[in-house]
C-alpha cells in the first residue's frame, strides 16, 4: 500500500481530534457527552489500526489490516445514530451524524447507517449547514444506500445545496455504474440518470464546471468506453498514437520519478 494512502488515513484523525475539541468549549448536554465519549473511543481504534499498519512490513498483513481500517466507522455508526435518535433537537445529532457522513467506512451495516444519517440531515429542521461539505465527500462513495437521500435533496432539497446534492448523487451512479459494469451487469438506467443530471447542472452558476467536468469523465472516461487517443513519443524519439494499436493486446504503464 502506497505511502500516500497512510498519510491520507492518519489526516482524518486530526479533523475528528478538532471536532472534539471544539465541543470541549460548549456546555456539554447529556448527548454532547456522548458523542464526544464515543469519538474518542472510535478514534482510539483507529489510531491502534494505523498504528499496526505503520509497523506491518508484509504488504498483505498491511492490506488485512486496512480492511480492518474501513471497518471500524461500521463498528461505531449504529451507535452514533441511536444518539442521534433520541436527542435529534440536540446539537449533539448533527454531530452524530456528521461523524458518520464524513467517515471512509465499508461494509453493509455501515452503508445502511450512512444512508440513514444522510437522510436524517438533509430533513433536519432547519437543515443542516454542512450538507455542502457532506455532499462533497460522498460524491466519492458508491454506497447505494445514499441514493434515496441524495435523489430527495437534488429534487426538493434547500435550494441551496440542490444542485451540490445532484453532483454527489451522479458521481454515486458512475461509480455504481462501474462496479455492475465490471461484474458484466447491466447498469445502464445508473449510467444514463447521472448522465442527465450533470447535463442538466452544466448551467448551473456555482457548480456548472465541476458538472462539466464530471459529464466529460462520464462520457470518455468511464470504465467499459472507449480510451481517449493519446500522441506521444517512445524512448527512441518515435511519434506513435494510441489509436495505431486498435484491434490488439496493449499494456500502458504510466510511471514517474520524484
Amino acid at each position: 500500500m502506497s505511502r500516500s494512502l497512510l498519510w491520507g488515513l492518519a489526516l482524518l484523525l486530526p479533523l475528528s481530534v478538532a471536532r472534539a475539541q471544539d465541543d470541549e468549549k460548549k456546555k456539554d448536554t447529556a448527548a454532547a457527552e456522548a458523542v464526544k465519549v464515543l469519538k474518542k473511543e472510535a478514534q482510539a481504534k483507529l489510531q491502534e489500526v494505523i498504528q499496526r499498519y505503520s509497523a506491518e512490513k508484509d504488504e498483505k498483513a498491511k492490506d488485512a489490516i486496512l480492511e480492518e481500517y474501513y471497518a471500524v466507522p461500521g463498528a461505531f455508526a449504529d451507535r452514533f445514530l441511536k444518539i442521534a435518535k433520541e436527542n435529534p433537537k440536540d446539537p449533539a445529532a448533527e454531530d452524530a451524524l456528521l461523524w458518520i457522513c464524513t467517515m471512509p467506512g465499508k461494509g453493509p451495516q455501515f452503508e445502511k447507517a450512512l444512508g440513514t444519517a444522510l437522510g436524517m440531515l438533509i430533513e433536519s429542521d432547519p437543515p443542516s449547514k454542512q450538507l455542502p461539505r457532506v455532499f462533497a465527500t460522498l460524491e466519492r462513495s458508491d454506497a447505494a444506500a445514499l441514493a434515496e437521500p441524495l435523489r430527495s435533496a437534488y429534487a426538493k432539497g434547500p435550494e441551496a445545496v440542490r444542485a451540490r446534492a445532484g453532483i454527489a448523487l451522479a458521481g454515486n451512479l458512475r461509480l455504481r455504474y462501474e462496479k455492475l459494469y465490471q461484474d458484466r451487469k447491466d447498469g445502464k438506467a445508473l449510467y444514463a440518470e447521472a448522465e442527465k443530471i450533470l447535463t442538466a447542472l452544466a448551467d448551473d452558476k456555482t457548480n456548472g464546471k465541476r458538472a462539466k467536468d464530471m459529464l466529460f469523465e462520464l462520457q470518455n472516461l468511464t470504465i467499459g468506453k472507449k480510451a481517449p487517443d493519446i500522441e506521444a513519443e517512445d524512448l527512441d524519439g518515435k511519434t506513435f498514437k494510441l489509436s495505431d494499436y486498435r484491434g490488439k493486446v496493449l499494456v500502458l504503464d504510466f510511471w514517474g520519478h520524484w
